[in-house]
């Protein structure tokens, strides 16, 4: 049952206020903690992040530098081997040698 012409005291409805501005208070310092904790984790991850991309930077030299090796190191052995093809051809001109590498190599 509902009263309805019920006498609040003024004593009453300062408490209450005082309670409801206290809770509230509460709160939006939760809130403002929250955002300063979200603020802090931005900052951390886009450290991360910096450092992720510069060690992908040094990953992708790396990996430059091993392609251009091994470039490198297949032309140098195609030189090498028409070198040796030449060299075979001399001895097999001059000498009379044929020169062949059949066999097992393991």
């Amino acid at each position: 049952m509902i009263k309805k012409n019920k006498k609040v005291k003024l004593e009453d409805l300062a408490n209450s206020i005082d309670l409801l501005a206290r809770i509230t208070k509460k709160g939006f310092d939760g809130v403002d903690l929250s955002i300063a904790n979200m603020k802090y984790d931005v900052k951390e991850i886009r450290g991360d992040v910096k450092k992720t991309r510069e060690r992908q930077d040094e990953m992708y030299n790396l990996l430059d530098g091993y392609v251009k090796s091994n470039e490198d190191m297949k032309q140098e052995f195609k030189i090498m081997r028409n070198e040796i093809n030449s060299i075979k051809d001399v001895l097999k001109r001059k000498l009379g040698v044929e020169i062949s590498a059949i066999g097992n190599f393991a």
